[in-house]
């Protein structure tokens, strides 16, 4: 592990168990040394924590590079309570509203950390029942004004509040993978009435970590998950009282086993004392490089690897498969005959000046790709199960 990486974890355990740092001299960092830390740290949105505990251990840093760590603690914290105002709102008048709501994701999962700022999100990600999305919707629209950002998608309504907090309002928790839908589809299975409320849900402490484990697959093939899930799965871990033998038990219905097993390993490596190894090393590097939520390069080299090739890669972009298009346009369901205009429609919507070049970066992208680089990234969804 490179030593400036090992530093950021380090630094990223110290603040997340509340310990001191584990090094045995002062640390004095370079100024480029400084402005990699903040690099790295800031694409994967974790800088506030580690320029937190740069200064709760005195570990010396450039100064301009010192400001903009400072910086960023404050906008976490900002963040922060901003987003909870929001979320605490919207719980109070679900449960008065008599809708049934589970809070998903970061809500839930920041109550394990030392302080609820160090998580941060940049939504708020909140289920309810299908049949309840439009009454939701309306309480949020007519009381509170929520302006609303998109059309009913595959598992969720985009929603923003006047204070422009973004809220991801699901009817579902699927991540539209053969693999796992089927057991993210059957989430309220899974969920109890938290104690001194009527409609306000939990998922189990086992399905919590399932969905973790489930949506860091969906971005692992998409080019990269980041360092917080796996942050949120070191803590969650530690502080979770969990069948683990169940645990595993949902990931191998899911085939995500390996996945478990390779990710768990690697948290330990990062935040634990575990030695890492070659498929470790490996996974750093394709998560470091994607930040938060990976890179084009990367997904792209996933899906060239899934399809067989260039050649079979393009063809399936110019002919997405059925079950792709009718998310596109619903109309095919009823209307199947339509798929071919359907297809020369979304042709034609990727050369509007807003799209095109984006659609030319792509296509770059995916004639220019080395082979080698498929050839790895093959290899590693292969080793982890993917």
């Amino acid at each position: 592990m490179d030593n400036l990486i090992e530093l950021m974890m380090k630094l990223i355990k110290s603040e997340v168990c509340g310990t001191a740092l584990d090094i045995d001299s002062p640390i004095s960092l370079s100024e480029v040394e400084s402005q990699k830390l903040y690099a790295i740290s800031k694409s994967h949105d974790i800088a506030h924590i580690v320029g937190s505990a740069l200064r709760k251990n005195r570990v010396e840093i450039d100064k301009s590079v010192e400001a903009n760590f400072q910086k960023q603690i404050l906008l976490s914290v900002y963040r922060y309570e901003k987003i909870n105002y929001d979320y605490l709102k919207i719980c109070e008048n679900f449960e008065s509203a008599e809708i049934p709501f589970v809070p998903l994701k970061g809500s839930v999962v920041r109550g394990y950390y030392p302080e609820p700022w160090i998580r941060t999100s940049c939504d708020i990600d909140i289920l309810v029942h299908d049949e309840d999305i439009n009454k939701a919707i309306n309480l949020l629209v007519q009381k509170f004004s929520y302006s609303i950002s998109n059309k009913k998608g595959y598992h969720d309504i985009t929603l923003y509040s006047p204070s422009d907090v973004h809220l991801e309002l699901h009817f579902n928790i699927k991540e539209n993978m053969e693999n796992i839908d089927p057991l993210l589809g059957r989430v309220w299975d899974y969920c109890t009435v938290v104690e001194g409320k009527k409609y306000e849900h939990r998922q189990s402490n086992e399905y919590l970590m399932f969905h973790l484990i489930s949506h860091m697959s969906y971005h692992f093939i998409h080019g990269g998950c980041g360092i917080k899930p796996f942050m949120d799965l070191y803590v969650l871990d530690a502080n979770l009282k969990y069948d683990r033998e169940e645990l595993v038990k949902m990931c191998r219905e899911c085939g995500l086993e390996r996945f478990y097993n390779s990710v768990y390993e690697l948290s330990s490596v990062w935040f634990g004392e575990a030695e890492e190894t070659t498929l470790t090393k490996r996974m750093e590097t394709y998560l470091l490089v994607g930040g938060v939520y990976g890179t084009e390069e990367q997904y792209i080299a996933v899906q060239q690897k899934d399809e067989g090739g260039k050649i079979k890669y393009m063809l399936r972009k110019m002919f997405l498969p059925y079950n792709t298009l009718k998310r596109l346009y619903p109309v095919v369901e009823k209307h199947r005959w339509l798929v071919p205009i359907c297809h020369i429609r979304r042709w034609f919507s990727l050369i509007l000046p807003s799209k095109l070049q984006y659609s030319v970066r792509k296509l770059r992208v995916a004639t220019t790709m080395d082979k080698t680089k498929v050839s790895a990234v093959a290899q590693l969804m292969n080793d982890v199960g993917l």
